[in-house]
């Protein structure tokens, strides 16, 4: 549900992307549930488009988000079980970065 919501307010969601980044990334991880974890994921690169529909004249704060973002997807793909979640962390993966569609990550990550 909260992926309807950050869809439908785009950038008049800015406010509310800090605490909901918060609670997402927490929940990649959560073991008693696939689905919180495929919801989880698929939201992240959605709050992305909204952080720089809000806020397109801010490029560090956006990278800074999306490698928060990519950092939380990988560490929860290092240890994730099950076939549908894990794919649905790597397409969140690939959608961050497409998002933010510009060279961001520092040299020393892509090593």
């Amino acid at each position: 549900m909260i992926i309807v919501f950050i869809e439908e307010l785009g950038g008049a969601f800015n406010e509310w992307i800090e605490p909901t980044s918060k609670l997402l990334l927490s929940l990649l991880k959560f073991e008693a549930n696939d689905s919180i974890r495929i919801n989880s994921a698929s939201a992240l690169p959605g709050l992305t488009k909204c952080f720089k529909e809000a806020n397109p004249q801010n490029i560090q704060q956006l990278a800074s988000i999306a490698n928060s973002y990519i950092q939380g997807l990988w560490n929860a793909m290092q240890s994730e079980t099950e076939t549908d979640p894990l794919i649905s962390q790597v397409q969140s993966l690939k959608d961050v970065i497409d998002e933010v569609e510009q060279s961001f990550l520092p040299p020393d990550m892509l090593n």
